[in-house]
């Protein structure tokens, strides 16, 4: 399995320690007390749906300095962002909390969208992030999860690795950002949950409106 220092050459985003071990365990604590519901994927212009034939995860709504700090902590990077990328980007979406329990998936994808029919927030998406809050584990181990790999595609530039995926290696605490028009999945976890939280930065230019979160 490719280690970061890969994919940071390859041009993806890595801030190991983004939060330390007891920012992610007070967000484990919230996101237990949590309500949950399943997570929709978009269909055609803006319908969006459960469909667990491509997606099966549950979206965690919670409240409290957990959700506070992250989003304080993700919009503080955004100048480093923003020079990795070379693109100026607005403040993030509302940080999504994910539970993945064994079995759950996210088949390949993109999170933005060229579709003109598609809704504003996914046309102006320019980059996607990603935040590990506990640990992968081939072993069965308390806290961990075994499965759920974040594979990315296309991120060597040769027709002859269109499909060839590579699987990130991540820890607690780690943010992984990339734009939002890189094809990556979420593999089926085979043992334990994967928690994670997601956002993404849309792109500013001269006369852009401000954008709205996109539903939840």
């Amino acid at each position: 399995m490719p280690y970061p220092n890969a994919f940071r050459a390859l041009g993806v985003f890595i801030l190991d320690n983004f939060l330390t071990g007891p920012e992610c365990a007070a967000c484990l604590t919230a996101v237990a007390v949590g309500t949950d519901r399943p997570a929709a994927v978009r269909k055609e212009g803006h319908d969006e749906r459960v469909d667990e034939r491509r997606r099966r995860t549950r979206l965690v709504a919670i409240e409290g300095p957990p959700e506070s700090q992250v989003r304080v902590r993700l919009n503080d990077i955004r100048p480093a962002l923003e020079q990795h990328f070379g693109h100026p980007l607005e403040a993030c979406e509302t940080p999504q909390f994910l539970r993945y329990a064994s079995g759950d998936f996210y088949c390949a994808h993109t999170d933005g969208s060229s579709e003109r029919d598609a809704p504003s927030y996914l046309r102006h998406r320019r980059v996607s992030t990603v935040v590990f809050l506990n640990e992968q584990s081939e072993k069965t181990r308390a806290g961990c999860y075994g499965g759920g790999e974040l594979i990315f595609y296309g991120l060597i530039r040769d027709a002859r690795f269109a499909l060839c995926g590579l699987p990130l290696q991540s820890k607690a605490g780690m943010l992984v950002a990339f734009p939002c028009d890189v094809v990556h999945e979420v593999r089926p976890v085979t043992h334990g949950e994967r928690w994670t939280v997601a956002t993404w930065f849309a792109g500013t230019s001269e006369g852009l409106p401000h954008l709205a979160d996109p539903p939840m």
